[in-house]
């Protein structure tokens, strides 16, 4: 018995030698970001322009893999598989690691057992829009037509949030609106700004570059209380006299569990930097971020936590069900 447990402490002390060699020598090659949305949408422009800084502060190519499909499902798979070596990490949502939890009756994923957190960016605020041209001049618009229209008036999703946002409109204004789903978000804004949909909910930065850029938008209402510096002549839901209406996501950045904590620790650190960096955080406000100076990783397992807690709530009141 004693030889037995000899051997056992020495194996346990080779094991955490080997393991010790090996994150000294991280990162010997490139790392790849798994990101759970299509190109072109603010959570790519957020990976890409993290994935820039990180390369260099790491000295090896940080390579932004976008995995659309299934609002998010694919990607945090995909994430969930990955070697837990440090040479996989994943940009992820408040609905592609928490929502989706109730929005898919076959979620793959254990979210808080599956991935340990890295650092928490910040929220993003979210608004509905409707084509330049739409009748609909306000929220209040949109609202007494979908009433008279049960069912007839549509919103399109490309993500998850996008269907969370519509849907807690449509149980707090007592509405019905028809769902078109697409596979990304910029899908769902081609077909609203071509007149073939009426409406999507959207993060504010994505919906403002085509608001303001193609002039093809037109942001109806904040999903939130309080108007934004960013968008201060957009009127918000509550204005509106729906008050109970908010909703924001917010982003975060995760490694699959099982690796190495040196590395999720330096890699957490680095992030932490890029996150802290003031050129990264006036480009964040700029496209509507909230991005304090450092939000830990304690401080994203705590917000994942209560993400779920919450989602769970609005599930048992019928706000949101699995599909």
């Amino acid at each position: 018995m004693l030889k037995i447990n000899i051997a056992k402490s020495l194996l346990c002390i080779f094991l955490l030698g080997a393991s010790f060699a090996y994150s000294q020598t991280w990162p010997s090659k490139s790392i790849t970001l798994i990101v759970p949305a299509g190109a072109g949408g603010f959570t790519d422009i957020v990976a890409r322009n993290v994935a820039a800084k990180l390369s260099l502060k790491l000295g090896q190519s940080v390579i932004v893999d976008n995995r659309p499909g299934a609002n998010g499902v694919l990607g945090v798979a995909t994430a969930a598989k990955a070697r837990p070596d440090g040479y996989s990490f994943i940009l992820g949502t408040s609905t592609t690691m928490a929502a989706n939890v109730y929005l898919y009756k076959n979620f793959p994923v254990d979210p808080l057992r599956d991935f340990v957190p890295l650092a928490l960016i910040g929220d993003i605020p979210f608004a509905y829009a409707v084509p330049v041209d739409s009748p609909f001049k306000s929220m209040g618009d949109f609202i007494r037509a979908a009433r008279s229209a049960p069912g007839k008036i549509t919103y399109g999703s490309g993500t998850s949030s996008a269907v969370l946002c519509a849907e807690i409109l449509k149980a707090e204004a007592k509405i019905e609106l028809m769902r078109i789903p697409y596979k990304t978000g910029p899908q769902a804004l081609i077909d609203l700004m071509a007149g073939r949909i009426d409406m999507v909910c959207e993060s504010i930065a994505t919906l403002m570059v085509d608001a303001t850029g193609n002039k093809k938008l037109r942001a109806l209402a904040l999903a939130q209380p309080q108007r934004t510096s960013f968008a201060p002549d957009v009127e918000t839901v509550a204005e509106a006299g729906f008050g109970n209406v908010y909703y924001a996501a917010w982003l975060g950045f995760w490694a699959p569990s099982g690796t190495p904590k040196d590395i999720v620790q330096r890699l957490s650190g680095e992030l932490l930097a890029v996150l802290r960096d003031p050129e990264f955080r006036a480009s964040m406000l700029f496209w509507g971020l909230s991005a304090p100076p450092a939000i830990e990783p304690g401080i994203l397992a705590e917000a994942h936590r209560e993400e779920i807690k919450k989602l769970e709530k609005l599930v048992k009141l019928g706000i949101i069900e699995a599909q």
